[in-house]
């Protein structure tokens, strides 16, 4: 019960970031807006994954791992499909699912089912995120970054990988809204953001990776007009993936 208050709640700010002008009223955007202090620090929290979801994730990466060391042609299809990237689309057209099924659905694998339901499951991590997103992007950076950036530079070198793991999704949510300020920092965050695709923790070099592609006009601008530069990034980001 508590979970769903907290995404319904979570839910109220992303309904409300998505209003258009004639929705919004500036007094209703100048009540939300004295309250960013204290709402983005409580988003950023809420895209942790939860501690029984850690330990449901760690014993999916010993399974995967252990997949791994199987003959191909000995692996059913729902081992690779789990080991794609998790966070392909971590909250972007993610709605909260209400149509039932087709008949001809129900044939499908069941063991398949499952498995994009839980990829496609909306959360309060997912709703966190893209409350963060819709925010940064109706508010700007000089609204934003002045709460989030201090939980963003703790976030993104904490011991805690799970944290890290959250920090980096959250880096990657604002792309959108704040990416011009934020390239003035891309220099020290692209070279992070590249170690974190060799990190041990799966989930880690997931939504590193996908951090790395929401700030890909960032690398596309460094290389514009230096042949050489742009050998090097693409040599770099190259060796990050592999």
């Amino acid at each position: 019960p508590e979970d769903t208050v907290a995404l319904e709640a979570c839910e109220f700010w992303l309904a409300f970031s998505a209003l258009d002008e004639e929705q919004c009223s500036h007094e209703m955007a100048e009540c939300l807006r004295v309250l960013l202090p204290r709402l983005v620090p409580v988003l950023l929290e809420g895209m942790v994954y939860g501690s029984e979801k850690v330990l449901e994730l760690l014993e999916e990466n010993q399974l995967d791992e252990s997949d791994a060391n199987d003959r191909a042609q000995d692996v059913a299809p729902i081992f690779h499909k789990r080991a794609r990237d998790r966070h392909t689309d971590d909250y972007a057209d993610q709605q909260p699912r209400s149509s039932t099924p087709d008949d001809e659905d129900l044939d499908d694998s069941d063991d398949d089912s499952d498995d994009e339901e839980e990829l496609n499951e909306w959360n309060r991590r997912k709703c966190s995120a893209a409350s963060l997103d819709c925010l940064a992007a109706l508010y700007g950076p000089a609204e934003v970054l002045p709460t989030l950036l201090p939980h963003l530079q703790a976030g993104l070198i904490h011991d805690d990988l799970w944290i890290r793991e959250a920090s980096i999704l959250a880096l990657g949510a604002i792309a959108d809204g704040c990416r011009t300020d934020i390239s003035s920092h891309m220099r020290q965050l692209h070279p992070f953001l590249l170690t974190q695709l060799s990190a041990e923790l799966p989930q880690l070099r997931s939504i590193a990776c996908w951090t790395l592609s929401r700030y890909a006009p960032w690398v596309a601008e460094q290389t514009r007009g230096d042949p050489g530069n742009a050998a090097v990034l693409s040599r770099t980001v190259t060796e990050g993936f592999l």
